[in-house]
């Protein structure tokens, strides 16, 4: 969901479309861990499934980068809109040469994916930081539906060709360790690692709080939206404003 009204929380899962091929790569993707998507990676919600699933995204972080970056290589050669730059594959490039991705990579593709959607256009695009580091993009609203899809065409676009693939390794080594597949699981082994919920809370449990949307914990701690952002669930309260981007 792409605009606001008064009260409302939108749940976004930008990464789930990569997410699940990455993960089918290894052992399948149960259907906890991702619903139905669309090429541009905008649809997205709750999971209905008992989140049950330890499904991994690799074996390893360093397996998980050579898949990415195996992926990607044949998304270049085949081309289109999605494809990746080649300043996206010399990143993943060396994030394989590394072993990681260091932080000064990580803001260098925010950077190509701003200078991305400039080129092509549109308004210098909003991204949301949160307290682990990670970006993401920012909610938009205002403006006509015809400036809407344009922005959100050249967002989509250029978030995959610039970034979505790095930011689901830098987002897996700072907070999905265990590289769960499955948003809830890796959540609550988020907030376990953080110490912000207890160690026998459960996924199931926070999936019925979740749908309840009442909390044995605090949501609004920076900490617990930050392990929200890396697990894939994107939480936009439509009266903070610095989640948003305007285009009226």
């Amino acid at each position: 969901m792409n605009s606001r009204s008064s009260g409302l929380r939108c749940y976004l899962t930008p990464l789930l479309a990569l997410l699940c091929a990455t993960a089918l790569s290894f052992s399948g993707c149960s259907s906890v861990d991702a619903g139905p998507q669309s090429a541009e990676g905008r649809s997205g919600g709750e999971t209905t499934a008992e989140p049950t699933d330890n499904t991994r995204l690799a074996d390893s972080l360093q397996s998980l980068i050579d898949t990415l970056l195996e992926q990607k290589r044949k998304d270049l050669e085949t081309g289109g809109p999605y494809a990746p730059s080649k300043e996206l594959i010399a990143l993943l490039e060396q994030a394989q040469s590394e072993g990681s991705v260091s932080l000064s990579n990580y803001e260098k593709a925010w950077s190509n994916y701003r200078r991305c959607v400039v080129d092509r256009g549109q308004p210098q695009p909003k991204l949301i930081h949160y307290a682990n580091g990670l970006y993401t993009k920012a909610g938009v609203s205002g403006g006509t539906q015809e400036q809407r899809d344009a922005f959100l065409q050249a967002t989509d676009e250029c978030e995959y060709s610039e970034v979505l693939a790095l930011q689901t390794i830098y987002a897996a080594q700072i907070d999905n360790p265990n590289l769960y597949s499955s948003p809830n699981v890796g959540i609550v082994d988020c907030l376990q690692r953080h110490g912000l919920v207890p160690k026998d809370y459960t996924a199931s449990q926070f999936q019925h709080e979740s749908s309840s949307e009442e909390y044995s914990f605090d949501e609004s701690q920076p900490q617990v939206q930050a392990c929200y952002a890396a697990n894939n669930r994107i939480q936009l309260d439509a009266s903070d404003e610095s989640v948003w981007q305007d285009l009226g």
